[in-house]
């Protein structure tokens, strides 16, 4: 969608995501007459095609930011750095829903029963009581390992996360901090958006990495 609308060639799916895409799909297709599942599968897709295509989306408009200071944007490179950060944040968001929505579905498939412990609870908390169930181990393990491998990555969006929805977005802060730099007559320097979109796609590698473990055979 976002390809389209800007002008580009639509999505080759390949990589990481296409093998993400095939799981998912195969997942659904041994739901048989199990329409409820193939819906619940489905919204994955669905979630994951925005969340790939929000991450692009931050890339490419990122690019096209070639300042070094919030003061120095004009016209059109700052409705190019806003969109950047808009898709930024939508992408950023998504890697969590997903990964709480997937959190949602194992506890129901599974009969977990996580809603008993916690009322409002996360992937990662399914994640802790997949743990310790005996029979389920073997999946834990493999999703274990992923959240291990990109613990790092993850508690940097985590943070951002919590900031975006519990603090203050991401624009307003931008506004804070102009006004202090403003007082202070220094100019802003914009942040590090090649090490952020990284940051980024490590989240996005881990969300595919785990829907592939959750719904292989």
């Amino acid at each position: 969608m976002f390809r389209y609308l800007l002008g580009e060639q639509k999505r080759v799916e390949k990589g990481i995501y296409a093998d993400t895409v095939k799981a998912l799909n195969r997942y659904s297709d041994q739901a048989g007459e199990d329409r409820a599942l193939a819906i619940k599968i489905g919204s994955f897709s669905r979630s994951l095609d925005e969340l790939e295509q929000s991450l692009y989306a931050a890339e490419r408009f990122s690019k096209l930011v070639r300042s070094k200071y919030f003061q120095d944007l004009g016209g059109e490179e700052l409705h190019h750095y806003h969109l950047h950060l808009y898709f930024y944040k939508n992408a950023l968001l998504r890697i969590f829903s997903i990964l709480d929505k997937l959190g949602s579905f194992l506890d129901e498939q599974h009969e977990l029963n996580t809603s008993a412990v916690k009322s409002r609870f996360s992937y990662f908390t399914v994640l802790r009581h997949l743990e310790a169930s005996p029979e389920l181990k073997p999946l834990a393990k493999k999703l274990g390992e992923i959240k291990h491998r990109y613990k790092e990555e993850m508690d940097v969006l985590r943070k951002e996360r919590n900031m975006e929805t519990h603090l203050m977005n991401t624009e307003l802060l931008d506004d804070l901090f102009q006004a202090v730099h403003a007082a202070a007559q220094q100019k802003m320097l914009l942040e590090d958006r090649v090490g952020r979109l990284q940051t980024l796609q490590k989240g996005y590698e881990m969300v595919c990495l785990t829907l592939q473990a959750a719904f292989s055979d």
